[in-house]
């Protein structure tokens, strides 16, 4: 792909050597004929966990079920517990000995638990209650917590909401403990 060739007539006559209407064949080499995107990596599907401990790893498998990738990264353990919610996720290819190809997760979407789209962030108490912040910093009020998602206090987590923003459904991606651990690895760890 990056190399052709073009017959180019060259008039020598330019070049001052007084001769006209000759043609010569130049190869030019212009670079790759596309450019590729530099932005991050991308994968989605419907998550899995496959294999035997200590050799269990998280996937995502598309629809088809034909191919699955490989998540590793500081979010694995976040999308481990997504099993059968369906995710998108973003970061870098990378190969690895152990792994072969994967996908070291920078960050992630959960697109659908049960064909119903969550929200998920941190679960924080305020004067008026409960209310999940966002990674983008969104506090979303919630109208009703169970006790089991109380305990959860400071987890990062998923909810779903009826009309009146009461937690129909939850899952905790992250305890508040994971969420300690995280924080102390800095953003070398978070990426």
């Amino acid at each position: 792909m990056g190399r052709f060739t073009r017959v180019l007539p060259v008039a020598l006559a330019a070049f001052g050597l007084g001769l006209a209407g000759c043609a010569r064949e130049v190869q030019l080499s212009s670079g790759p004929s596309w450019v590729g995107d530099v932005g991050p990596d991308r994968a989605s599907g419907v998550v899995r966990r496959i294999g035997n401990e200590p050799f269990v790893r998280t996937v995502l498998q598309d629809e088809s079920a034909e191919t699955a990738v490989v998540v590793a990264g500081v979010y694995e353990i976040e999308i481990g517990r997504l099993a059968g919610a369906r995710v998108s996720a973003t970061g870098r290819f990378v190969r690895s000995e152990e792994l072969g190809r994967y996908l070291d997760a920078s960050s992630y979407e959960i697109l659908a638990v049960d064909e119903e789209r969550p929200h998920m962030g941190t679960l924080e108490q305020v004067e008026e209650g409960f209310v999940l912040t966002t990674p983008g910093g969104e506090a979303i009020p919630l109208a009703a917590v169970s006790e089991g998602l109380e305990s959860a206090l400071g987890a990062r987590v998923w909810v779903t909401l009826d009309e009146s923003r009461t937690v129909t459904r939850y899952g905790i991606l992250r305890t508040p403990e994971e969420m300690a651990e995280l924080e102390e690895e800095g953003p070398a760890g978070r990426r």
